[in-house]
């Protein structure tokens, strides 16, 4: 999960870039992924979408892009978190960077509490506000 100061004048968000990869089978499963949007306080679930794992290729991470059907209101100070319901043969690996910077990444899901991570640095997701 990673939080969002702003997403940009109209704090809708169209979309979002992860850079990754997948891992398991060879073949993506046939099934989604969940993406939240959460309040600031991480309490209250603000908005959900879904996205194929077949967007993600195993091997090499690199840039996928998810656009939404619909720009969804993200809140200022707000959350987004990545729900791959992984386990030992599914899953997304999600790059961090490095960089300075505040620390605005944790892990963590919907109703359970958030941990820090154990990186210095932040997951490399992008807000695509909308236009």
């Amino acid at each position: 999960m990673i939080q969002f100061d702003s997403i940009g004048d109209s704090q809708m968000l169209a979309g979002i870039e992860v850079h990754g990869s997948r891992y398991g089978a060879p073949t993506a499963p046939d099934e989604s992924f969940l993406i939240y949007v959460l309040d600031e306080t991480q309490g209250r679930i603000t908005a959900a979408e879904m996205a194929p794992y077949s967007l993600f290729d195993r091997g090499e991470e690199r840039w996928v892009t998810i656009k939404f059907d619909k720009p969804i209101p993200f809140p200022k100070n707000g959350w987004l978190v990545l729900d791959f319901r992984a386990g030992r043969t599914k899953g997304v690996f999600v790059s961090y960077d490095k960089g300075g910077g505040r620390q605005r990444s944790k892990i963590g899901l919907p109703g359970i509490a958030a941990k820090e991570v154990d990186f210095e640095g932040n997951w490399m997701i992008r807000a695509l506000p909308s236009k």
